[in-house]
């Protein structure tokens, strides 16, 4: 148990980091103009596409489970962000509607796009067999 926890935590702690680089370098710092945060939406691609390999390969018996917690819980937890995600699009909202709309749809279709192209990558023909549970 402890050293999951520590696996999860180490995880979090890399993609955290590279969320915070991500966010830093390629999100706007001003709040006029046109303002659409691609740091945000370049950490939930490169999540999805990680999480999309990693289910691939554990499926595949690739990677063995046991590191489902340090790269799929912690990595690709601490990497992405829901919440960051969430609050870009609803002040977005308020002044840039058509960037709100990007925002959005870019998380959420491009995100499942690079899912479903990694696991494919991984699984081939296979690919609808992909089993997430626990």
């Amino acid at each position: 148990m402890w050293l999951n926890i520590l696996a999860v935590a180490g995880g979090a702690f890399c993609g955290g980091i590279l969320h915070d680089i991500s966010s830093n370098h390629f999100n706007p710092k001003r709040q006029t103009g046109w303002r659409m945060p691609y740091g945000t939406l370049l950490v939930n691609l490169a999540g999805s596409f990680v999480l999309g390999l990693m289910l691939g390969w554990m499926q595949a018996g690739a990677v063995p489970v046991g590191v489902k917690g340090l790269l799929v819980t912690g990595f690709c937890g601490g990497l992405t962000t829901f919440s960051t995600f969430a609050g870009d699009a609803f002040s977005s909202l308020q002044t840039q509607p058509a960037v709100a709309i990007l925002i959005m749809l870019g998380n959420l279709l491009f995100g499942m796009l690079a899912f479903v192209v990694a696991v494919k990558i991984v699984l081939g023909r296979e690919f609808g067999r992909l089993y997430i549970g626990e």
